[in-house]
């Protein structure tokens, strides 16, 4: 029994970190909230379930159960879905709405639809700044919501339908990552659901083992023998592969937006790098990796130099250095150490931490004499795009480095 605990626990731990991997995006902002709050939902209901079968309170944990595995539906469906933002964004406003009904009955419809425009409002203030189609798909989507509701023959929720039959056509993007066919995965949940359907909502819990009837004509109810052990497999079982489910949908959708953004970077990059360079200037390293695919690819460089570094007031000290590939090109290339790595390059270029330490403007600190390190790195974003375009490497690991008599760096 005790591994069924402990598998349950290790998908959900594993879904946190998969979910630490997401990143809400600005221009993205209603779609990204609608499934963070899904994933928050799920990750909660998973782990007071599990909790409650610890207690073997297993008549309470079913409703959770079946929280984790409605959510987990609803996150396989916007992390596959192709219109990513407008299915999104209509989640979100779809939760605002069934809200905005609970004001309603509150403090009426006045109250309500005064609620209801400032929510949208907050959200649509910041999100335009980033998105200038913001105002119009917040729009369309509630209007879509609205045609929804006066379809009376449509299911309630963000889609107009079965959520369960949306799911079941696009198991076929989660099947390499779960192991299973589409098929299987389709027999599994309408096992998952049916289980879930009777001992999830409110029925006759009526099991008797034997009825005694006493001469007075009253009746005593023998209950059957709860199997603890079987509640909780069920219990456990549903919620472990709803949890699986959920990290590979997430992973699905961190990938495919990964790979979209990589392919936009590399387009930028090849047209800022074809930009012609200023006399005297070398072309930039960050831009040449990025150009070529490696987004989001770890890099070492060893023998790396330090003369002078630049502190900047959040912290980050960054330094610029030739760099040679295969012996013959030379870059030039920014680093960036972020403040958390700070005191390990203190210690790699010996010089007093109050040197590295932050003001409110930029501050310089140049070195008594070069220092080399050896430094793990990932391409951070493109920076002055209008002008002389670059982008910095940002460091993830710090090493010192002695330089060899008579080795150059690069």
């Amino acid at each position: 029994m005790d591994s069924l605990f402990d598998e349950a626990i290790a998908k959900l731990n594993h879904l946190s970190s998969v979910r630490e991997r997401f990143l809400i995006r600005a221009e993205l902002l209603p779609a990204d909230l609608a499934l963070v709050g899904l994933c928050n939902e799920l990750r909660d209901a998973a782990f007071l379930a599990v909790e409650l079968c610890h207690l073997h309170a297993q008549s309470a944990a079913f409703p959770l159960a079946r929280t984790v595995f409605e959510a987990t539906q609803q996150i396989i469906v916007l992390a596959t879905e192709d219109d990513y933002l407008s299915v999104g964004t209509r989640a979100w406003l779809y939760d605002l709405r069934k809200k905005k009904r609970v004001v309603n009955l509150a403090g009426g419809a006045d109250a309500a639809d005064d609620w209801f425009r400032q929510a949208v409002g907050e959200i649509q203030r910041i999100w335009v700044v980033y998105n200038s189609d913001a105002e119009k798909i917040l729009r369309d989507e509630n209007s879509q919501l609205v045609a929804f509701q006066k379809d009376r023959g449509r299911a309630d929720n963000f889609m107009g339908r079965n959520i369960g039959k949306i799911v079941e056509e696009r198991y076929s993007k989660l099947t390499v990552a779960l192991g299973k066919s589409a098929a299987d995965l389709c027999e599994l949940n309408s096992g998952i659901y049916a289980a879930l359907s009777r001992e999830s909502h409110a029925h006759l819990r009526v099991d008797p083992a034997a009825l005694r009837v006493a001469p007075d004509g009253t009746v005593s109810v023998i209950p059957q023998k709860v199997d603890a052990a079987s509640k909780n497999k069920l219990v456990l079982g549903c919620i472990s592969s709803s949890l699986a489910e959920a990290s590979a949908a997430l992973s699905y959708l961190i990938d495919s937006r990964q790979r979209r953004r990589s392919t936009e970077f590399e387009r930028e990059a090849a047209r800022l790098a074809e930009k012609p360079l200023a006399p005297g200037f070398k072309p930039d390293l960050g831009l040449h990796l990025m150009r070529i695919g490696g987004t989001s690819t770890t890099f070492h460089f060893s023998n790396v130099p330090v003369q002078e570094v630049g502190i900047l007031p959040n912290g980050t000290v960054s330094w610029s250095s030739e760099i040679t590939l295969g012996e013959q090109e030379v870059y030039i290339t920014t680093f960036d150490v972020p403040p958390l790595l700070v005191p390990e390059l203190q210690r790699a270029i010996e010089v007093e931490s109050s040197a590295l330490t932050p003001g409110s403007h930029l501050k310089k600190h140049r070195l008594m004499q070069p220092r080399t390190v050896r430094v793990d790195c990932t391409l951070g974003e493109i920076h002055n795009p209008s002008g002389d375009s670059f982008v910095p490497l940002l460091v993830t690991k710090i090493v010192i480095q002695e330089i060899e008599p008579g080795k150059r760096p690069n």
